[in-house]
């Protein structure tokens, strides 16, 4: 039964796979680095702003698209992941700390597009948590962990 499946998949990709993307006409530009010729056929593609890539761009953009939606249950994939991002609050991104302390997160809301840093009010850096403090079965809500400065401390002078 697996095997069919497999078989299915395969021939439905193999059917996207025969029609091919629009091509961007190359145009060869040659430099020479450190006694070396290098040819770039597609230094054009470089050039956001000409209107022969921003059309380009266009149809590759409409190619994908068309390839991703005519595969059998993208739809429902799509709507799923959909659904479970939705589904959380929000996400953490990065803890990092100021020269004075002070620690800031970014943070992006569930509907957001973008993180934003936000600090921490008014409390100085906690007990340090280093990777190989954190339990490895617990997630940390955070998707990554910055090391801090190491902090220099001063002697207290004799009393």
């Amino acid at each position: 039964m697996r095997a069919c499946i497999g078989l299915i998949a395969l021939a439905a990709f193999a059917a996207q796979a025969q029609t091919p993307p629009p091509a961007f006409p190359p145009r060869n530009v040659q430099d020479t680095f450190f006694g070396t010729v290098v040819d770039d056929p597609y230094r054009d593609l470089e050039d956001a702003r000409n209107p022969d890539v921003a059309a380009w761009a266009k149809r590759q953009a409409g190619y994908a698209r068309g390839q991703l939606d005519s595969l059998p249950g993208y739809k429902a994939l799509r709507a799923r992941l959909a659904e479970l991002d939705d589904s959380v609050a929000a996400s953490i991104g990065s803890v990092k700390q100021d020269g004075q302390g002070r620690l800031f997160f970014t943070r992006r809301g569930a509907k957001d597009d973008t993180f934003k840093s936000i600090p921490t009010t008014g409390r100085k850096r906690p007990a340090s948590r280093t990777p190989s403090t954190i339990s490895r079965r617990r997630p940390t809500g955070s998707s990554s962990l910055s090391a801090s400065p190491p902090r220099v401390r001063k002697k207290r002078p004799s009393t």
